[in-house]
């Protein structure tokens, strides 16, 4: 711990804040790292890892108005930015285990730690400047909540005979209606294990029967009844494009598919109208990114974060449990 602290005082060139922009620039950051043999081998030691251990300073004195859990949250997923504990990550490994200061409780034959040596050029160090100037603005630009409703959960919606699932994605797509006005292109993998290299597709939420139920919900006029009649249309809806995209009949994959053999056929210049159109471009921006990952009750706050994938969007995880929803 005490040797990350000093990180700074021994100018430390903080190599972790390579993943943490662009993929394009970490790509080039490592293509001139990699010139030199001393970065080929300390790089290697570090992909070949188990996991990565993050030793972090706690911060919590920054923040207002926001629960532990949400903390821990920021600390895991981005370790507040650079300012704080977000350049001792190593964010290509897959396990990183964060770990404050604290007293040791057992006696432990300590292993000294070694460090890893990097000789960085000029243009590498400019390119891990700008990696971190864009981790900065990323940081800067995410607002993290955790939402807990304890009213009902999963056994209260499955004995209404609706998915739990299909449930919290109709519910996102009103919240978004009620925030902004209008449904919006949203993400769902749907798995394609049942296929031989099979990995997923997109369930689509935004449908027009999910239109017309939330235009009810938003209707002071409209009757209860009508709203139900109107909701579980999109529920059918909904578990139709589910078990269309479960048995291979989805269409984004497809899509996809063809734009990439036409762009292969035929160059930027001659694809097909379809794929010219802006309203592909748009079908293909998903600000509204969702996975829904349940947990065992067993485990007490257990939850994941993750944020948008586009500037304007949510990262919207969710965790479906027998009498709440997270």
């Amino acid at each position: 711990m005490e040797m990350a602290r000093n990180r700074n005082i021994q100018n430390i060139i903080p190599i972790g804040g390579a993943g943490t922009g662009g993929r394009d620039r970490a790509a080039k950051f490592w293509e001139e790292m990699n010139k030199d043999q001393i970065n080929q081998n300390s790089l290697e030691l570090a992909r070949s890892s188990i996991f990565v251990l993050c030793l972090d300073d706690e911060n919590v004195d920054k923040i207002d108005n926001l629960n532990q859990m949400e903390i821990d949250g920021m600390q895991i997923l981005y370790g507040f930015g650079p300012e704080y504990n977000g350049l001792n990550r190593w964010f290509d490994s897959t396990i990183q285990e964060k770990q404050k200061e604290q007293k040791c409780e057992n006696n432990l034959t300590i292993i000294e730690p070694k460090p890893l040596s990097w000789v960085v050029s000029e243009k590498a160090n400019l390119l891990l400047g700008e990696q971190i100037v864009e981790f900065e603005q990323l940081t800067n630009n995410l607002q993290l909540n955790l939402l807990q409703f304890n009213e009902f959960g999963k056994d209260s919606i499955k004995g209404w005979g609706v998915s739990p699932d299909g449930f919290m994605q109709l519910c996102m797509q009103l919240a978004h209606f009620r925030l902004h006005g209008y449904l919006v292109n949203s993400y769902e993998s749907a798995t394609m294990r049942r296929f031989r290299f099979g990995r997923v597709d997109n369930i689509r939420a935004a449908t027009p029967e999910a239109l017309n139920w939330v235009k009810s919900m938003n209707s002071p006029n409209e009757e209860k009844k009508r709203k139900r009649i109107l909701l579980k249309m999109a529920f059918d809806k909904q578990s139709l494009i589910t078990k269309e995209n479960l048995i291979g009949n989805g269409i984004d994959n497809h899509l996809c598919a063809l734009e990439v053999l036409s762009r292969e056929e035929f160059g930027l210049e001659n694809l097909p109208e379809i794929f010219q159109d802006e309203m592909w471009k748009e079908m293909m921006r998903f600000p509204l990114s969702t996975s829904q990952v349940s947990t065992s009750p067993e485990f007490i706050n257990c939850y994941l974060y993750y944020g948008p994938v586009v500037d304007d969007g949510y990262g919207c995880a969710y965790n479906i449990q027998p009498n709440s929803l997270m």
